[in-house]
């Protein structure tokens, strides 16, 4: 199965990847995968992977958008892209849709994944606040580590809670361990980012 993605891969942050910079908004997709989907504005969004072929191929994740052809008119809402497999993740809260992806920047052995976050208002299709959570290796021994390699999406009231797997040390987190839980009170009504991060 192919598909063509209607906008060019998103960029988290100040800089896109290498895998972001060599994805064509034409090129189809082969190989895709729908995940999870949530409901909101009374449309379907669904979390997905393709990939792009090449060498090596770049992994894209992305959101459909599907229901009634009326009202739900979005084209395919891409969130990023990656040189290995993406985790990916949805909810919805406060009438807006949260998806997450991890993502490896370059095919380098040495690269390391990091996980972004994109809020989306289901009315227009658009991304209208993004973040990332990354780490980093706990000291020169051990240069592999410093990767989020998911986030499970919980959404309490007004506060936004991603829970996952990791190796290294995310700044500021609180404890130790594989695995990091990192809420972000009054996610949906401020332009905060910074979340508190528990290790274990």
């Amino acid at each position: 199965m192919k598909i063509a993605l209607g906008i060019s891969a998103f960029c988290v942050l100040t800089a896109c990847s290498d895998a972001a910079n060599v994805a064509s908004s034409s090129a189809p997709l082969d190989q895709v995968t729908l995940g999870d989907s949530v409901k909101a504005r009374g449309c379907t969004f669904t979390i997905a992977t393709g990939v792009q072929a090449g060498f090596p191929p770049i992994y894209v994740a992305f959101v459909r958008v599907t229901g009634n052809p009326h009202q739900c008119t979005h084209d395919d809402i891409v969130l990023g892209t990656s040189y290995a497999l993406p985790s990916v993740a949805i909810a919805v809260g406060h009438g807006d849709v949260v998806a997450d992806w991890s993502s490896k920047s370059t095919p380098s052995g040495e690269a390391h994944t990091q996980l972004f976050i994109a809020e989306i208002a289901p009315q227009s299709g658009t991304i209208v606040k993004q973040t990332g959570l990354a780490a980093m290796s706990p000291d020169i021994f051990h240069p592999q580590q410093g990767n989020v390699y998911n986030g499970a999406l919980d959404v309490q009231g007004n506060t936004l809670i991603v829970t996952g797997d990791k190796d290294g040390v995310i700044p500021g987190e609180i404890g130790s361990g594989d695995h990091y839980t990192a809420t972000y009170a009054r996610f949906f009504d401020t332009s905060n980012t910074v979340p508190t991060v528990i290790a274990y």
